[in-house]
């Protein structure tokens, strides 16, 4: 899977929590967009549809801010899952 099909993919799982079209740019949690319940929902979308599992410690306003920040944390996950 590529950083861009994760990206998109991303996007869609975004905007499918929090009901609103996002670009991968925009601020989600300082905006108001996502709030700290739709940060756990966002998560645990992702670790669903990508097969990975997101630590504890890695679930922060931070990196959940973007969608590219978001798209990070998954391609990272991904990468050191599959088998080189």
């Amino acid at each position: 899977m590529t950083l861009e099909n994760i990206q998109d993919s991303v996007v869609g799982i975004v905007k499918n929590v929090i009901r609103k079209s996002v670009n991968p740019d925009q601020s989600l949690v300082h905006s108001g967009l996502l709030d700290s319940l739709g940060i756990v929902s966002l998560a645990a979308d992702l670790e669903h549809t990508f097969g990975i599992e997101i630590e504890f410690d890695e679930v922060l306003p931070e990196t959940f801010d973007t969608a590219r920040s978001i798209s990070a944390l998954v391609t990272q996950k991904v990468q050191s899952s599959s088998p080189s």
